[in-house]
């Protein structure tokens, strides 16, 4: 057993009826990139793999996409990824009016 919330039946119930596990159902979506402060960071190491922050994608499962040093190395690699699931939500978009035309 993995998830805590739907205990792998990937549906809970709210308000009386059934609907996809928050915890299991990944969303693709550009806010599912997020910034976290490394909980095995240490500033006296001058390692070049202790990095302070992790960008996690959680689109994709637990997936860490990228780490940096410093706020900004962070937010530019979260902008980045956040630009590509963008622009792949307006291309299926796109799709799909041309496919309703």
């Amino acid at each position: 057993m993995s998830c805590d919330t739907c205990y792998d039946t990937k549906t809970i119930d709210q308000g009386g009826r059934e609907i996809a596990c928050p915890d299991c159902v990944f969303r693709y979506h550009p806010s599912s990139v997020t910034i976290e402060t490394n909980p095995d960071f240490d500033p006296k190491s001058t390692s070049m793999f202790n990095v302070r922050y992790i960008i996690r994608d959680r689109s994709m499962g637990n997936f860490i996409y990228g780490k940096a040093r410093n706020m900004d190395d962070a937010i530019r690699i979260q902008r980045k990824r956040q630009g590509v699931i963008k622009a792949a939500l307006t291309r299926r978009a796109n799709k799909a009016a041309r496919a309703a035309k």
